[in-house]
């Protein structure tokens, strides 16, 4: 579970950098953003689910891989964010 804190908390700060920028991005960059947002929270009740849930650390590999691969795409997202508003 350390991984997906580390995660998670990853996620928290790129997502603070870009909303402190967001009001200067574009239309295409805000919708980016909304759709991001949704993830976001998708990922969050995902991960709480899968530490909560005792039967799906049991069968954890498939669904944390998941999570992983949502979190990645969330950070990648919010990178070509922060990139597109350095430009």
């Amino acid at each position: 579970m350390a991984d997906f804190d580390h995660m998670i908390e990853e996620l928290k700060q790129k997502r603070d950098e870009a909303r402190v920028q967001i009001h200067l991005a574009s239309k295409e960059l805000k919708d980016e953003w909304q759709d991001l947002e949704e993830k976001r929270a998708d990922f969050s009740r995902k991960a709480r689910q899968f530490a909560d849930d005792a039967e799906l650390k049991k069968t954890g590999a498939g669904i944390g891989d998941a999570l992983d691969q949502l979190g990645s795409e969330l950070k990648r997202g919010y990178e070509r964010i922060r990139d597109a508003l350095g430009d």
